[in-house]
C-alpha cells in the first residue's frame, strides 16, 4: 500500500510539474512575441526616419497620373489619407499608410511601379 502510495504521489508531482513547465513556457513565448512586435515598430520607425530624410513630402495632388492610378488597386486601400514622399530627383516614390496602429509602408518608381529594396 505504501508503495502504491509512493507511486501515485510521484506521478501527480511531475504532472504539476509538466503543467508548470509548459505554463512558463507559454509565458516566455508571449513575452518574446511582445519584444519582437516592439523590435519591428522601432524598425520601422528607423526606417521611416531614413527615407523621410532623403525625401520630401507631397500633396496629392503632386503625384504622377501613373502612381495615381496604381494607387487605386485595394491593396493601396486608405493612400488619400497617407503620407506621400518624393524623391529630390522624382525618380522614386514612398507611400506610407496607417491602419490603426500598424504603417505600411510602399515604394514606387517614377512610372508608378512597386520598388522593392
Amino acid at each position: 500500500m505504501k508503495k502504491m502510495t509512493l507511486f501515485i504521489a510521484s506521478v501527480l508531482f511531475v504532472g504539476v510539474t509538466l503543467v508548470d513547465a509548459q505554463a512558463l513556457d507559454t509565458a516566455a513565448t508571449d513575452q518574446s512575441q511582445q519584444y519582437n512586435t516592439s523590435t519591428a515598430a522601432l524598425s520601422r520607425t528607423a526606417e521611416s526616419n531614413s527615407y523621410s530624410s532623403d525625401m520630401t513630402i507631397i500633396q496629392i495632388s503632386d503625384i504622377p497620373a501613373a502612381l495615381r492610378s496604381k494607387l487605386q488597386g485595394t491593396i493601396y486601400r486608405g493612400w488619400e489619407n497617407g503620407t506621400i514622399y518624393r524623391s529630390k530627383n522624382y525618380e522614386r516614390y514612398v507611400v506610407e499608410i496607417n491602419y490603426g496602429s500598424m504603417t505600411k509602408t510602399f515604394r514606387f518608381d517614377a512610372n508608378g511601379q512597386p520598388v522593392r529594396e
